[in-house]
């Protein structure tokens, strides 16, 4: 075999040099000033897209779970009607949903004498950063306050605002306009005069 003068033969040699390239290239570890930069630079970017986000989710959350709330409202007093569930000793309670103000809605029950209990329930919108935009039947705007009450049994609803409007009175359906104040996204609560409640 053919031995170079330094003493290896050309295997020999052909290792050692593998062996100081391979130290040589294992010291050189990291990562560049540039490459850092260009990490942090995309992560702070899809963390404020994240945060953005974020924030109209949590907005929107609040509109759809006061919607649900108006929903259960509502069925709540249908409920309550269809049932004859009583608010005193007395027979044959009707139940009310009252849109006192923009941001105050209370759940209220008549006796058969007509004698109205207080607010059994408040539901409070305005903690929810929520406002009710309108309340309208086709062309026509109802002004607050605004009842929805349901007769005992039959639970027939029959709808009445303070301006006694013949079109709020005897509309079919009424939609609750929600409006988140923060967002100003909306979401619509419709009820028609069969009972049923729907939310967009």
């Amino acid at each position: 075999m053919f031995k170079p003068a330094h003493g290896f033969t050309l295997i020999e040699a052909d290792r050692l040099e593998r062996v100081q390239w391979r130290s040589s290239s294992d010291s050189v570890k990291g990562f560049t000033l540039i490459e850092l930069l260009v990490v942090i630079a995309i992560i702070s970017i899809v963390g404020v897209i994240v945060l953005t986000t974020n924030g109209s989710f949590g907005e929107d959350q609040k509109l759809k779970n006061g919607s649900l709330d108006i929903q259960t409202f509502i069925r709540t007093a249908k409920t309550n009607s269809s049932t004859n569930t009583l608010c005193t000793d007395s027979s044959g309670a009707s139940w009310i949903v009252s849109f006192a103000s923009g941001s105050s809605i209370d759940l209220i029950c008549r006796t058969s004498l007509g004698v109205e209990s207080p607010s059994l329930n408040n539901l409070n919108l305005s903690l929810k950063n929520l406002t009710i935009q309108s309340i309208t039947s086709g062309t026509c705007t109802a002004t607050l306050p605004l009842r929805i009450s349901f007769a005992p049994l039959s639970s027939k609803i029959t709808f009445s605002d303070s301006s006694a409007q013949s079109c709020i009175s005897s509309a079919g359906a009424l939609s609750i306009n929600l409006q988140n104040i923060k967002s100003n996204h909306t979401a619509t609560v419709t009820i028609n005069s069969g009972g049923t409640i729907d939310v967009q």
